[in-house]
């Protein structure tokens, strides 16, 4: 999808994304997302739940900039899940991975890149990938 947007963009094109945080509350331990590459159990309606770090190395990958990115609450919380959005002002980055319930993305394209020069750290650890350039 990344590669699709980059070759419609113009160079210093934007993209602003928005995603539900692949690291938040349900997996407080973990630092990956808890669902399989490119399957979902928690949200039907999205493909894969993305970590920040994952995100930005996969956006970075296909020719774009980090200008920022970080963790938002669209909406506020409600109810006893009120204590989620104090959790997540406490200091550290810890609380604002585990609490906050999207994060967003905004980026530049730098390049032209049709093919990537690695595997995005959030796809097949076999590193197999008909998008990847291969060397030699």
């Amino acid at each position: 999808m990344f590669l699709n947007i980059n070759g419609w963009l113009p160079v210093s094109g934007q993209l602003l994304l928005t995603t539900p945080n692949g690291s938040q509350f349900s997996n407080p331990f973990r630092r990956v997302s808890p669902t399989p590459h490119y399957r979902s159990n928690v949200y039907e309606r999205h493909c894969y739940l993305y970590t920040l770090s994952g995100l930005t190395d996969l956006i970075a990958l296909c020719g774009f900039r980090i200008v920022e990115a970080g963790y938002w609450d669209v909406y506020d919380w409600t109810g006893l899940s009120r204590a989620y959005g104090w959790l997540s002002r406490l200091p550290g980055s810890y609380f604002k991975e585990k609490f906050v319930k999207s994060i967003f993305v905004v980026a530049e394209k730098e390049e032209d890149v049709a093919t990537l020069e690695r595997c995005p750290i959030v796809y097949d650890a076999r590193g197999v990938w008909e998008f990847v350039g291969k060397n030699g």
